[in-house]
């Protein structure tokens, strides 16, 4: 007998987030070391992700899937106020029967840069130990836990008589409070791998597809950067779904949305884009006996505000998200303006690189690959930094990042 069904529906639906590094409006005054953090985090928004995930939860309630899984980096830096804050904001879906499912992040357990900034002066503020986020979260994911691992934060769901949900705990972090900067890799270790295996087997003689979650990467989604990124020991984790043949792998991390399957292993990946950055992208599962569909969408929050909650960047979100990338763009190509060329060609370079890098982190390109190799800004790019090739190449999106569908290939569907 299957235990902590979450439904009974024959075709549930899953919506998936990642990153969304809240840190809690307590936790700063929006002073100087403030600002200073927010101008240095890569084009993620700092200021209003309270406000982002409130309106999410909007979202969430009027159109109901039966699920919300994060895959990880629910806080900025680990701090016990921000991962209190994020249930207190998710807390309304329980009570309208809608379960949300977290899991950690690399920078959410004993993370040493937990930080509270008041004036130009930063602060240590309370970390989040493993137990804390099992009790912070207890309500609302473990309560429902199939089975859980004991020597990690990871756990199983069964979602329905057909569909087991594996959550797993891909972080390395210190068993105590910590004064350094967060591992960024990550690993499953034999322990965590067998529990995970003990549940796809369980899964499997109960009829039950799988879905796979964690944090990190199983394939390198950035022939250039990828390094932290991917699971340390990701040729174990694939040899083990390929074992089971496991189609369907969900993850963040990266903070680009994207879609891959590699020819040494069984499942498909999709990674989440970051929501606190770009467009708020976040995705959804649509279940059914011959396939699992995947579609990602992007969450405009301007439609979940009432006209009271529209002041300053919040009158226009989206424009504010990529004022953000834009200044992230601007310091990342600041090289350009120690060249010796006329500043309309310098205009020309910084945004077909700019164009690149959101079409990235989006998931989706607004040019082919051969249009892009054959354009004019792409081959100046190159001339006036030739080493760049390799990472320009990296950025091209040249596959559809925002659908999959995967037919299930289970034993006793033979």
């Amino acid at each position: 007998m299957l235990k902590n069904l979450l439904t009974q529906k024959e075709n549930p639906k899953i919506w998936v987030i990642s990153d969304t590094h809240l840190i809690a409006n307590e936790l700063h005054d929006k002073g100087w070391a403030f600002q200073k953090m927010q101008n240095t985090s890569v084009g993620k928004d700092l200021h209003y992700q309270q406000k982002a995930l409130l309106a999410f939860t909007r979202k969430v309630l009027k159109e109901k899937p039966d699920v919300v899984v994060v895959t990880g980096d629910i806080t900025f830096n680990g701090e016990r106020l921000s991962m209190q804050r994020f249930a207190e904001i998710f807390a309304p879906l329980r009570r309208h029967g809608i379960k949300l499912l977290v899991l950690p992040g690399n920078h959410d357990i004993y993370d040493g840069w937990a930080r509270k900034f008041k004036d130009d002066v930063q602060y240590r503020t309370d970390q989040v130990s493993p137990q804390d986020f099992k009790e912070i979260f207890y309500d609302s994911s473990y309560r429902y836990a199939a089975r859980e691992d004991g020597s990690s934060l990871a756990y199983s769901v069964n979602l329905s008589p057909n569909y087991r949900l594996i959550l797993a705990d891909s972080n390395i972090y210190p068993m105590e409070y910590s004064l350094t900067h967060p591992h960024t890799h990550g690993r499953i270790d034999d322990e965590e791998l067998a529990f995970i295996e003990g549940q796809i087997i369980e899964a499997e003689s109960n009829h039950q597809h799988v879905l796979f979650f964690m944090h990190h990467n199983l394939y390198r989604h950035n022939a250039v950067i990828y390094h932290n990124f991917v699971l340390d020991n990701a040729s174990q984790v694939k040899r083990l779904f390929n074992k089971y043949n496991v189609q369907a792998v969900f993850s963040g991390d990266i903070h680009a949305q994207s879609i891959k399957k590699a020819p040494d292993c069984s499942a498909y990946e999709v990674v989440t884009s970051c929501f606190s950055s770009t467009d708020q992208g976040y995705g959804e599962i649509s279940l059914n006996d011959k396939q699992l569909c995947y579609k990602r969408y992007s969450f405009n929050m301007d439609d979940y505000l009432a006209p009271a909650e529209k002041h300053g960047h919040l009158n226009n979100y989206r424009q504010y998200l990529w004022d953000l990338f834009e200044q992230n763009n601007r310091y990342h190509l600041r090289y350009l303006d120690n060249m010796e060329l006329a500043d309309e060609e310098k205009a020309k370079i910084a945004r077909f690189l700019g164009d690149m890098h959101w079409d990235y982190f989006v998931g989706k390109g607004g040019m082919s690959k051969e249009q892009i190799i054959n354009s004019e800004e792409y081959r100046r790019s190159i001339e006036v930094r030739p080493k760049l090739k390799g990472y320009i190449d990296s950025l091209i999106v040249d596959s559809d990042n925002w659908n999959l569908k995967i037919n299930w290939k289970n034993k006793w569907l033979e």
